[in-house]
């Protein structure tokens, strides 16, 4: 006969389960609200230490979650990109790259917020810059905000699955790779490291870039070719080139077919 405390101890929650228990300890939402999400928790169990610690690393997430509504709470309209990430990277731990994919899977819930789409990105990037893990996930494709900053200081390999918004890879010197469309500034003062778009770019690729390489598989509206010190690839082609030691820019110039002559006969 199966022992009925091993199994409840081995139970694998479903994600409605484990997200009303979340939200009755952090208020994140009316506990009568509906609660749709993916099965982002496959990994959380049980444990055997009593209600308290119910779950494995729930307790984490709650300080994460905690942590990002604490910065959320904040009017940031007046305060430079440095210090909301210095204030969120002050707040957070080392975490696991597995718990902070989950957490960003839990972002749809604060889309209303005020200076959602800066303040997450800045929370992530610090999130993902003090984990020890060397790649982090990212999913964003459930989101109808797109968080801007994404990537910012980055040192590390970021998969990103989703669209994102502005400033993306900003003082970037790892690889951060997107599998989804952006808007405008990718690259904004990225230092070094490498940039991959699978999706379609907007205005301004490369501005105030010091180095490194960005890779457009994707559509894209203009290259800011005054301050771009990348190299920009179109479809593994390089179409401009930025040099990193003399502080010149060179253009590469696209080579066109030349056109045939045409015959006419009278």
């Amino acid at each position: 006969m199966t022992d009925m405390t091993t199994m409840e101890e081995n139970k694998i929650l479903t994600a409605d389960e484990f997200y009303k228990d979340l939200v009755q300890r952090t208020d994140l939402v009316k506990i009568d609200e509906p609660v749709q999400l993916p099965a982002v928790v496959e990994n959380f169990k049980l444990s055997k230490k009593g209600k308290k610690k119910r779950f494995k690393g729930n307790q984490d997430l709650e300080k994460i979650i905690k942590h990002y509504r604490r910065i959320l709470s904040r009017s940031v309209n007046e305060e430079y990109e440095i210090d909301i990430y210095n204030h969120s990277y002050s707040l957070v731990k080392s975490y696991s790259s597995s718990l902070i994919e989950n957490f960003s899977l839990l972002l749809e819930y604060h889309q209303n917020k005020e200076d959602f789409a800066k303040i997450t990105g800045l929370y992530l990037s610090a999130l993902i810059n003090k984990s020890e893990d060397s790649e982090i996930i990212i999913d964003t494709s459930n989101l109808y905000e797109l968080i801007d900053y994404l990537g910012y200081q980055n040192s590390k390999k970021l998969i990103v699955r989703g669209d994102l918004g502005d400033h993306i890879g900003h003082k970037n010197k790892g690889e951060i790779l997107i599998y989804g469309d952006l808007e405008d500034s990718l690259g904004y003062s990225m230092k070094d490291g490498k940039i991959i778009v699978e999706g379609n770019v907007g205005e301004q690729v490369g501005v105030c870039s010091e180095g490194g390489e960005i890779h457009l598989n994707g559509n894209y509206k203009n290259i800011y070719e005054n301050s771009c010190l990348a190299s920009i690839y179109r479809k593994g082609e390089l179409i401009f080139k930025g040099n990193k030691g003399d502080k010149k820019v060179e253009k590469v110039e696209e080579v066109k077919p030349k056109k045939k002559r045409k015959w006419f006969f009278w």
